[in-house]
């Protein structure tokens, strides 16, 4: 637009930081749908909540013989994950809005 001042990016990440904060911080309760052993790591298949369907995948060896128990089909979980290996794109511009 004409005479529209530009966005700072940094301002609209401060915007995205809060707004996605509590995936940051907090764990996501799900429940497994699928447990697949893949060599060095498992690749568990959630559910959230809301219906969406989540891949996380797990180096075998950061788990306790008493994790590995637990991942049965229909098992509640919680998982979370560091905030560095989080990537944020515009859904317009398909941008990072991390990294330019």
């Amino acid at each position: 637009m004409r005479g529209s001042a530009p966005v700072n990016p940094l301002q609209r990440l401060r915007s995205i930081k809060v707004k996605f904060s509590v995936v940051i911080v907090a764990a996501v309760a799900v429940t497994l749908a699928v447990n697949e052993m893949m060599g060095s790591e498992y690749h568990l298949h959630v559910i959230t909540k809301d219906e969406q369907t989540i891949i996380l995948r797990t180096p075998t060896v950061d788990l306790s013989e008493k994790q590995r128990a637990s991942l049965k089909a229909g098992n509640k979980l919680r998982f979370s994950f560091p905030s560095k290996v989080i990537q944020l794109f515009d859904p317009k511009s398909e941008q990072s809005l991390l990294y330019t």
